[in-house]
């Protein structure tokens, strides 16, 4: 019934406007004829902070194709144009701009969209949107853009390759659209077509537009890299070169049909994308997670959501994490659909980390079940020297209505090694409603001790858990306060090692602020069994994003309480501060610098001595000469381990695939030996190291003007 209300209300639009190929240059200016013909779209409705409000400035799109593009002309007026927030940026890096978003839906996917961002210099952001909103960048798609900012507002004109997007080709061809603009200053977020709550998610409400004309290109994409390395490394206060190597190798995109395509690399170069934040690694119960920033294990990563994966503060992260894979040989990965309802994704590599080879095989697949319903099936194989970890399981969302569905998932491991052969199974289910300002989620968890993943990214097994997670967020009438309201989350676990209970409340305020600020405060009732032992964790919690002025702004997380020591042989309770901090000054449109701090310490509880403080301190700035070329300068400082680490890179980056890196980085440590095998107790630079890299995207997309 929803679905055929939902046909009622969105019309089905024709697009057939037949201009000739390049007859639009992309220049932020819309004076070429096609744009008289263009088909418009107005009367955007307010979805944060409030629903199905007028928009408080206006907005215009056109829409417009030829046989190799879909172009769009976008109107932004704004009352006070001096206000609008647009810096000049790398790519993928306009979160706190004032923006503009087209979001699409190919072939009827309800649990994400492709969504092709801009802020209004046309700097551009895109990736996969996924329906509780969480967003991953990690795919880049070639597309071009130019925005200006004008006196009233700014425009930016916009062209996407078809050869960019994944869809059946026929003679007329339907994607489902829907746009968004976001207000910055305002946290206002607009939305065209009209937000319908009783509809189950806001993917699944688009204008449905109809393209003609289309040429029918395969995608054929081939980017050979080069990589120039010279490392050096001081030995007994020697210099030793380390390495000095150049080396070549090759990624290649091959479009199987329209909708599915096989990636393949051989000799990827993985060794020089830009270096993770440091974290506190001291006291850990489980491994650090770093998020995937490789080009070849993007395209495709929405496939790999498992049902009930939005869960906030649960052991089970990821079915598939590929930064388990450290140096792949070669690769080869099959993403998209093999029919209307089935889409498929598939990883086959060699990792050469470790002095043995490392073999992993990774099938997804998932069949859409109407709506955002769908059935999925995994298998995910590791196979080591002397033995293997494989997963096979179901997962999916059963649709009930438009406010409320049923996720589960049910996973088997088996682990086998010289010695040992052991399984377990790790599943889910949870109800999930969501109301105009409501979200409700319960459900029940469970994890073998005997589970085991080495794919994927789990924090902790052998444990039961029943999730609750309930919060009431309402919109205030007010010149600071956009909406407030309450949080509740209950995780009442059982630690099956011990059989022993234990429990996580937590109770908060939320509130949102204008230029897109928040703060969220509270406490946090809990117990946690380690070692068959039960210790207090309580504590209380403070997140925040704050932007008082356009050029500055802060954000971090405070936590103060009871903490364990995780020593196997002797685990004690204690209590300390766990902190992070980044501060964001913005002196000019092109130039960026960050400030950002974390700090813990750990203090037993019986007698109060202090057993360790750990800070870390960073600062990065960037300046972005144009929109291709930027230079960033990063330092980095571990005061607890007397480590600094340091980088400089000058980068051109043209479109995705197409780009030239220079960069140094140095390593400096206390204590370490010099030529006479003494410690020296100052900073000592002990690695150098200067690379060179080069990559080129040949491919069949073409468009005249520029990017």
């Amino acid at each position: 019934m929803k679905r055929i209300k939902l046909t009622i209300t969105i019309s089905v639009l024709f697009i057939a406007l037949q201009v000739n190929a390049q007859d639009i240059i992309i220049d932020g200016r819309f004076n070429e004829p096609a744009w008289k013909n263009a088909r418009s779209f107005t009367g955007f409705k307010t979805y944060k902070s409030d629903i199905g409000q007028d928009a408080s400035e206006s907005t215009c799109v056109m829409v417009t194709n030829d046989s190799l593009n879909i172009y769009f002309a976008i109107i932004c007026k704004d009352s006070e144009p001096t206000k609008i927030m647009a810096n000049l940026s790398k790519r993928d890096n306009i979160s706190n701009d004032d923006s503009f978003t087209i979001e699409m839906d190919m072939g009827g996917n309800a649990r994400s969209n492709l969504f092709f961002k801009v802020n209004p210099l046309g700097i551009q952001e895109d990736g996969v949107i996924f329906q509780n909103e969480d967003v991953d960048l990690n795919p880049d798609k070639v597309w071009f853009s130019r925005g200006t900012i004008t006196g009233n507002g700014y425009q930016v004109e916009i062209a996407i390759p078809f050869q960019s997007l994944r869809f059946k080709r026929e003679p007329v061809v339907g994607i489902g659209m829907g746009f968004k603009r976001t207000i910055y200053r305002k946290s206002e977020t607009v939305v065209y077509p009209e937000y319908n709550e009783e509809i189950s998610n806001r993917l699944i409400q688009r204008e449905v537009l109809k393209f003609s004309g289309i040429q029918n290109k395969s995608v054929l994409e081939v980017i050979p890299s080069t990589t120039y390395t010279y490392k050096e490394a001081k030995k007994n206060g020697q210099w030793e070169a380390e390495s000095n190597s150049l080396q070549a190798g090759v990624t290649g995109k091959i479009g199987l049909n329209s909708e599915l395509v096989m990636d393949l690399t051989y000799n990827p170069d993985f060794s020089h994308i830009e270096s993770d934040a440091g974290q506190v690694d001291i006291n850990l119960r489980n491994a650090l997670w770093y998020p995937e920033k490789r080009p070849f294990f993007q395209e495709g990563v929405e496939l790999f959501q498992y049902g009930t994966q939005d869960w906030y503060d649960m052991p089970f992260k990821f079915i598939v994490n590929t930064r388990n894979i450290v140096d792949p040989l070669y690769g080869i990965k099959l993403t998209g659909k093999v029919s209307k309802n089935l889409s498929v994704a598939s990883i086959i590599t060699t990792d050469n980390y470790q002095d043995h080879p490392e073999h992993y095989q990774i099938l997804r697949a998932k069949r859409s079940t109407g709506d955002d319903g769908y059935l999925g099936v995994i298998y995910t194989g590791k196979e080591f020297l002397y033995g293997s970890n494989r997963i096979g399981g179901v997962d999916g969302i059963i649709r009930i209505n438009g406010k409320s569905n049923v996720q589960y998932y049910f996973l088997r491991s088996l682990t086998e090694d010289s010695i040992y052969s052991f399984g377990g199974n790790s599943y889910e289910i949870a109800y999930k409603f969501k109301h105009r300002y409501q979200r409700l989620k319960i459900g029940y968890s469970q994890i073998d001790k005997n589970f085991e993943t080495q794919i994927g990214h789990l924090e902790r097994n052998g444990i039961q858990i029943l999730p609750v997670a309930y919060s009431a967020i309402f919109p205030v009438s007010s010149k600071w306060l956009t909406r407030a309201g309450i949080i509740f989350h209950a995780r009442p676990k059982k630690d099956l090692y011990s059989d022993k209970y234990e429990h996580s409340t937590s109770v908060g305020l939320h509130l949102n602020f204008n230029n897109s600020g928040y703060l969220q405060a509270g406490k946090r009732f809990s117990t946690e069994v380690f070692q068959n032992e039960s210790f207090n964790t309580s504590a209380y919690q403070l997140y925040y994003f704050i932007q008082p002025y356009k050029f500055f702004s802060s954000e971090g997380y405070i936590r103060w309480g009871n903490q364990i020591y995780y020593d196997p042989g002797n685990p004690y309770g204690g209590y300390g501060w766990m902190t992070y901090h980044t501060i964001t000054i913005i002196p000019g449109p092109q130039l960026k610098i960050q400030f950002t701090g974390r700090y813990a310490d750990f203090r037993r509880k019986t007698d109060d001595q202090l057993v360790y403080d750990y800070t870390l301190a960073r600062i990065s700035s960037s300046f972005q000469l144009n929109k291709y070329l930027f230079i960033r300068a990063t330092g980095e400082h571990n005061f607890y381990k007397d480590k600094f680490y340091s980088d400089f890179v000058l980068a051109f980056n043209y479109i995705p695939g197409t780009a030239l890196q220079f960069g140094y980085t140095m390593n400096a440590e206390k204590n370490l030996p010099d030529e006479h095998l003494n410690p020296v107790n100052n900073l000592q630079i002990n690695q150098k190291l200067f690379f060179f890299k080069a990559s080129y995207m040949i491919n069949r997309s073409s468009l005249k003007g520029s990017q």
